[in-house]
């Protein structure tokens, strides 16, 4: 069967092959390494030079416009502090952190603000259960949501071979929320290699083909021939 793209809901991705003028960075040290998921990725090592004493690396890419977003990116994390996304306020000063946070064996998931619910200080919004965790390369997809009254913010941690991990979720109404203008890779303590980074409107974990036979399979590989699904 030939099939079209119809509709793509991405709004940026990039697979860290090479150092792009579209971040910026806000404390740490960011470089482009040769051991990213596939080919090249984004190594980050906190400098606590950052908002919140953590390292932001953001993009350039003003997301006022956006009610609803979602972001996914594979990460490894080694150390013992926080790894994952950051939703920044204009200002450069306030932000939502979705994060994975290992101790030993096991790692949890979590939610924090800085500056929003506690004045230039972090507050723990919402938490997983630890669960089984070795340095693999975890999928965070982090749905964000402004509904006006609230700040909504949900994500699901994967494991290298899918499997779902943890998923939690947040709500923010103090009078000090606002709405998402950046998007970024945040490390606090310790290191992490990034790679994969997708902002999309709609959640980038799945892809709807229509108008197939009902006896059709569907299988999708990677550019490098790896199978990643099939239905």
């Amino acid at each position: 069967s030939n099939l079209t793209k119809i509709s793509s809901f991405t709004i940026y991705w990039s697979d860290f092959e090479q150092v792009s003028p579209d971040w910026s960075a806000r404390g740490g040290s960011w470089s482009v390494v040769n051991y990213g998921h596939k080919g090249s990725g984004l190594n980050a090592l906190d400098n606590d030079g950052g908002i919140g004493g953590a390292s932001q690396y953001y993009l350039n890419m003003p997301l006022n416009s956006y009610t609803e977003f979602y972001v996914g990116v594979k990460l490894k994390y080694a150390g013992t502090g926080y790894a994952g996304i950051a939703l920044i306020n204009n200002g450069l000063n306030r932000l939502y952190e979705v994060s994975i946070n290992p101790s030993g064996s096991s790692a949890r998931l979590t939610i924090w603000s800085f500056n929003v619910e506690v004045s230039n200080g972090w507050r723990l919004l919402a938490s997983s259960p630890f669960f089984p965790y070795t340095q693999q390369w975890v999928t965070l997809i982090v749905r964000y949501r402004n509904l006006g009254n609230s700040i909504h913010i949900s994500a699901e941690a994967y494991s290298e071979s899918g499997v779902l991990l943890a998923s939690i979720s947040a709500s923010s109404t103090s009078p000090r929320r606002f709405p998402a203008t950046y998007v970024a890779l945040e490390i606090d303590g310790g290191s992490a290699v990034f790679d994969d980074f997708v902002l999309s409107a709609r959640n980038p974990a799945y892809l709807t083909v229509t108008g197939l036979p009902s006896f059709a399979y569907i299988q999708v590989y990677d550019v490098n021939g790896s199978l990643v699904g099939g239905a």
